[in-house]
């Protein structure tokens, strides 16, 4: 390695521990008060359970992939909201430093450290959404694979531990949430035909099996160890089917279509597309594999992440990767051909985006650390007021910061019913009322407007309003 490529991992070390702190600082999850927004706290309640004791599916329902729960329950056992500052940190980190590996198998450096800096302050200000959730941590490997790949089809360059790599890989993304896995979709078929046509097909297949053997086995063998794993076989996969068909609607194929828009829109794909194909065009190089394979990711990729037809920003974190080189092709070529006053202008219009930018961030940072929720902390307040650590409660809605801030467990496995038992599946909210006859909590908050049969619930069981609990969130006591 000589003196110029020290000097540039240096800085590239540099710049990624910079950029993932501009990250996690516009984030709520590392305020002092450890703020979480909606999913984030459930995969906090799930992680919870786990520490005390029980088991993801089966003691606490929830319908994303096993990685995330222990990754929650490890942050946990790390000191709360501190430790899931440190995942964040490592998951964003090493995204970041393939992101910037990625800008600079085809543009110079400063034209890298621009689009690294537009498309992770990008994605901190629209994707981010409070962070510690299955995107931010499928991030870093998807990065990874798309970084193979294409140094593989622009160099040539493979080696047998690059495919234990994306083996590994594909089983982390696998064990966050399935549809995330567009880059081993597009990129595998391509690698095994050109490897194929060198004779070495076999051996990189192996070494990709026995690196997503080496991701899954140690889940699927824990989890039928703690009598999990039916429980994630119906949760995790088949629920999720209905769960997307629920969630579209009666006008899929529409939802699909706005979803596909939005992300469009979100990840500035026009101000990628255009130019990228200028300079494909001008530099006649449309048979060029490894921009056809980041424009043809880049495709599927916005596909996979619009066919549940939701629209959560967060969603789109996943496209960061396949943004990165077909944007860089074009500074690749503006770097060649651009000269003299024009030169100069282009200089002071990324100088000009960047500081914007960096303005926006420092909003989100001030606003962020800001963030709290008076109504959560009185509801957390009246828990820890009228209960015991052993007793239960139950929160009816979506609320699961409240579990994860009084530490009380649920008393049904249903933390949550919003979506699941209201658009989902009606049978979810039979179970979740039989389970509280079964063992009727101490406290029933009521987050979300209850229906019929909770009232009856309520009044069959005996349970008063607590008047000065809140205001706003009914806070109902079990009085027989």
């Amino acid at each position: 390695m000589d003196r110029i490529e020290k000097k540039e991992i240096l800085w590239s070390a540099a710049l990624v521990a910079g950029w993932t702190l501009l990250m996690l600082l516009q984030s709520p999850n590392v305020a002092p008060h450890g703020f979480t927004y909606t999913d984030s706290s459930v995969f906090e309640y799930v992680g919870m359970v786990m520490q005390q004791g029980g088991m993801p599916y089966v003691d606490a329902f929830d319908h994303k992939g096993p990685l995330i729960y222990v990754i929650n329950w490890l942050a946990l056992e790390l000191g709360g909201w501190r430790g899931t500052l440190v995942f964040e940190a490592a998951a964003l980190a090493m995204a970041l430093w393939f992101l910037l590996r990625i800008a600079r198998l085809r543009a110079g450096w400063w034209s890298s450290v621009f689009l690294v800096t537009f498309f992770a302050l990008r994605g901190a200000d629209k994707m981010l959404e409070g962070g510690n959730l299955t995107e931010e941590y499928a991030l870093p490997w998807i990065a990874l694979a798309v970084y193979l790949f294409l140094r593989f089809l622009q160099q040539g360059v493979f080696r047998t531990r690059d495919s234990v790599l994306l083996g590994f890989g594909l089983a982390m993304v696998l064990l966050l949430r399935p549809n995330m896995i567009a880059a081993w979709a597009v990129g595998y078929p391509v690698l095994l035909f050109l490897l194929w046509k060198q004779g070495n097909a076999g051996r990189m297949l192996l070494a990709s099996l026995g690196g997503l053997l080496i991701g899954l086995a140690p889940f699927v063998l824990w989890l039928a160890a703690g009598g999990a794993l039916q429980a994630c076989w119906e949760t995790y996969i088949v629920f999720n089917v209905t769960y997307a068909a629920r969630m579209a609607g009666d006008h899929a194929a529409r939802q699909r279509l706005r979803a596909f828009c939005r992300f469009f829109l979100l990840c500035k794909m026009g101000y990628v597309l255009l130019p990228c194909g200028f300079a494909l065009l001008r530099e006649r190089a449309l048979r060029d594999r490894a921009a056809g394979f980041s424009l043809a990711l880049l495709l599927v990729s916005l596909l996979s992440v619009s066919m549940s037809g939701m629209t959560y920003s967060h969603y789109g974190m996943v496209l960061l990767p396949t943004l990165i080189y077909p944007a860089a092709l074009f500074f690749s070529y503006a770097e060649q051909h651009v000269r003299g006053r024009v030169q100069r202008y282009a200089v002071g219009l990324m100088v000009v985006v960047a500081f914007f930018m960096l303005r926006t961030s420092y909003q989100n940072i001030h606003s962020n650390w800001r963030v709290d929720d008076p109504e959560l902390q009185r509801l957390v307040d009246a828990v820890q007021e009228n209960t015991t650590p052993e007793d239960t409660i139950s929160v009816w809605g979506n609320q699961d910061a409240i579990y994860v801030r009084s530490q009380r467990r649920s008393a049904s496995i249903y933390s949550y019913q919003r979506p699941i038992a209201t658009v989902v599946d009606p049978q979810i909210g039979q179970r979740y009322f039989e389970e509280l006859e079964a063992a009727p909590p101490k406290l029933v908050i009521l987050c979300d407007e209850g229906n019929e049969r909770m009232q009856s619930f309520l009044e069959t069981h005996g349970y008063v309003r607590i008047p000065d609990a809140s205001e706003k969130t009914p806070v109902y006591r079990r009085t027989t």
